[in-house]
């Protein structure tokens, strides 16, 4: 068994709206308890506080992998992680597997917060035309939300 993954026998997988939404264009995560790896939300928090070398050696492949299965096995924590793993790839700077994990989740959920993600990565990139096209789709998918 591996330790620090939630269970996941006999619960529903859920959206990624059931855990987020945008407050004045910044991501908010309501996370219940249980329901994601410690060390996830550890990466996280390290990334919030500036502390990237610590958040880099909680998310090592190892790791990456509990959250994979996750997703893989429709765990109802699964989309949630995958999302705060793309996070927190993103702020170490592993821009290209952020990408790629932000790519994965909106071929399973569309979502503006996560098409906005996107286009500040390639606006970072120095792809203005790309990024533009991922912010245009952000707001057609969230017209209402003015921080997009």
């Amino acid at each position: 068994m591996t330790p620090d993954v939630p269970a996941a026998h006999g619960l529903k997988r859920h959206l990624l709206s059931d855990y987020l939404h945008a407050d004045h264009g910044s991501i908010v995560f309501t996370i219940p308890d249980g329901i994601l790896p410690g060390f996830l939300i550890d990466a996280f928090n390290a990334t919030i506080k500036g502390e990237l070398a610590h958040a880099a050696r909680l998310v090592e492949p190892n790791n990456e992998a509990i959250v994979d299965r996750m997703m893989a096995e429709c765990w109802p924590g699964g989309l949630l992680a995958s999302m705060i793993l793309a996070t927190v790839l993103q702020r170490l700077g592993h821009l290209d597997e952020a990408i790629q994990r932000y790519e994965t989740l909106l071929a399973v959920e569309p979502n503006a917060l996560i098409l906005n993600e996107l286009g500040e990565i390639y606006l970072g990139l120095g792809l203005p035309s790309r990024a533009l096209d991922y912010q245009q789709k952000a707001m057609q998918a969230d017209p209402h939300d003015y921080a997009i």
